[in-house]
C-alpha cells in the first residue's frame, strides 16, 4: 500500500507503483475529460446544425431572439467545440467558448426552472441547471488544465518531440529533485 506525507510543496508518495499510477492519472486525466465533455458538445452541435429550423424554432420559444442566427452561432460554437476538445486543439479557446454559451443557457433557459433536471418531461416544465453546472465544472477544469499531455496542443507546443520524460533538476537544498 502506497504512503503519503505532506511536504512544503505537495506530497510524495512512497510507493513505486503508486507513484508511477499517480504520473499516468495526471496524463490520462485531462484525455478522460477532453472525450466525453467534447462528445457531449460535438453531439449537441451538430444536432442544433442539422435541424436548423427546428432549433432557431426551439430557440425562439426559449425567448432567445432572433432564433436562427444563435441557432447557427451556438451550433458553431458547440459543434467545432466540441470537436475541438476531443482532439485537444485549441483546447482553451474551445473550452471557454463553450463555457459562455453554457453560462448563458443557465442564467437565461434553465434557472428559472430550478435545478433538477425534468426527468418526467412535465409539459411546460424545462430542465434545470444542474446538467449546466456539471458542464461548467468540466470546462473550467479544460480552461486551468489545457489539453494536457494526449493533445493536439501538446504536440504543437512541444519543443524537443523525442523528449517526453521528466529530468531531474539539482535541488537547492542537496541532492536533486524530479
Amino acid at each position: 500500500m502506497a504512503e503519503a506525507h505532506a511536504e512544503r510543496g505537495g506530497f510524495q508518495v512512497r510507493s513505486r507503483t503508486a507513484s508511477w499510477a499517480l504520473e499516468r492519472a495526471y496524463v490520462v486525466a485531462p484525455l478522460a475529460l477532453r472525450l466525453t465533455t467534447g462528445t457531449v458538445f460535438l453531439v449537441h452541435g451538430l444536432q442544433k446544425l442539422l435541424a436548423l429550423p427546428a432549433a432557431a424554432q426551439g430557440m425562439e420559444a426559449m425567448g432567445v431572439r432572433p432564433g436562427m442566427l444563435f441557432a447557427v452561432l451556438v451550433g458553431i460554437i458547440e459543434g467545432v467545440g466540441g470537436a475541438a476538445l476531443i482532439l485537444g486543439f485549441f483546447t482553451r479557446l474551445a473550452a471557454f467558448g463553450n463555457f459562455v454559451v453554457q453560462f448563458v443557457a443557465l442564467l437565461v433557459v434553465h434557472l428559472p426552472n430550478g435545478f433538477f433536471l425534468n426527468w418526467a418531461n412535465t409539459p411546460g416544465k424545462g430542465h434545470g441547471i444542474e446538467f449546466n453546472l456539471v458542464n461548467l465544472g468540466s470546462l473550467f477544469a479544460l480552461m486551468v488544465l489545457g489539453g494536457g499531455a494526449i493533445s493536439v496542443d501538446h504536440a504543437m507546443h512541444r519543443k524537443d518531440r523525442m523528449e517526453t520524460r521528466r529530468v531531474e533538476v539539482p535541488s537547492t537544498r542537496g541532492g536533486t529533485r524530479v
